[in-house]
């Protein structure tokens, strides 16, 4: 059974950026956890200006989370838009699953979105 994660237990190693256009990462994106998943559930679509806004730390927040999860989730279902950015953001995300021992998966990938990464010839990778 999936459950909700607090935001606070995402967040709970970051050093707050006292910057106005910090956003944190869990604001962004619902997290959810079971005893094999993780699930990342982007609220925003995957452009550079929208990711560039993101917490720095969000990759090492998203790694102390896959300590015990065997498999990452995608989940790009409100999604609606994605660029070369958002697309480098998916693999540093798939790099981090593997280096971790940990397989990765995309789904409920809108159509648009599956074409954009197959532009990039990595849908071979993230097996869509």
């Amino acid at each position: 059974m999936n459950r909700q994660l607090p935001i606070e237990q995402f967040t709970c190693s970051c050093v707050k950026c006292t910057s106005p256009s910090f956003c944190c990462s869990a604001y962004k994106m619902n997290l959810s956890l079971d005893s094999e998943h993780l699930i990342i559930q982007p609220k925003i679509d995957l452009m550079g200006p929208n990711l560039r806004l993101l917490c720095d730390r969000t990759t090492e927040h998203l790694q102390s989370l896959l300590s015990g999860p065997s498999v990452l989730l995608v989940d790009l279902s409100q999604v609606d838009r994605i660029d070369l950015s958002g697309i480098s953001w998916l693999f540093r995300l798939y790099r981090l699953t593997k280096a971790q021992k940990s397989d990765f998966r995309l789904v409920n990938v809108p159509p648009l979105i599956r074409q954009h990464i197959g532009f990039t010839k990595l849908d071979r990778v993230f097996q869509l």
